[in-house]
């Protein structure tokens, strides 16, 4: 699987474009700023972006994703509990100061263990609730990775002071959902370097196994 992990925006939030080296298709997770970015290291190597999925609705995360799919008519994937949050990101971003265009309406609503494909290679959904109410995180197994969104990240968790937010939830999700994967998976999280659930289960403050 081809991977790029691309750091946008004022907040360095992780977008990352996943390819199939062989059909050359490839999905965005979290179209967060910089349509530009995203297109261009998708045209460099010559990938088909042919869907946008969405790992929560903050206003962070999906900024760029009128424009990605104004380019590309790739269909917007998010879970059903997020849905409105990601259609409030207009409102939303004037609070951080940000002009956020009006989203496209989401194509496909996603639930836990749903599956979504791209070339050969298939990602399951972990519903994952506590940043907020409709959190997924990717799951790749054949490649051992999980795109989790801003529920885990390097030595730290997702906030959960935000509208929708749970603390308990978030503990839960991350105890019973992403530290039961395999030790070696490695994690790639919505703001910061990658880690694995090895590392967070044995280092992290927040959220030990």
């Amino acid at each position: 699987m081809i991977i790029h992990t691309l750091a946008l925006g004022p907040f360095q939030t992780n977008a990352y474009i996943l390819g199939c080296d062989k059909t050359r298709e490839a999905v965005v997770i979290d179209a967060g700023f910089e349509a530009d970015t995203i297109l261009a290291v998708a045209k460099r190597d010559e990938l088909k972006l042919v869907k946008i999925l969405l790992t929560h609705g903050h206003v962070d995360h999906v900024s760029a994703v009128a424009d990605v799919k104004a380019a590309t008519d790739a269909p917007v994937y998010i879970h059903a509990d997020d849905r409105d949050q990601y259609l409030m990101a207009p409102q939303l971003g004037m609070y951080f100061g940000l002009k956020t265009a009006e989203q496209p309406a989401p194509d496909h609503t996603l639930a836990d263990g749903d599956e979504v494909t791209f070339g050969q290679h298939r990602l399951t959904v972990i519903h994952t609730p506590g940043h907020t109410p409709g959190g997924i995180c990717f799951h790749a197994p054949e490649e051992n990775l999980l795109v989790a969104g801003d529920t885990l990240f390097y030595r730290g968790i997702g906030r959960t002071d935000l509208p929708g937010g749970s603390t308990r939830t978030l503990f839960a999700s991350i105890r019973d959902r992403i530290y039961a994967l395999d030790d070696s998976t490695r994690i790639l999280p919505g703001h910061g370097p990658a880690t694995t659930v090895r590392e967070e289960k044995v280092a992290n403050p927040f959220v030990t196994a």
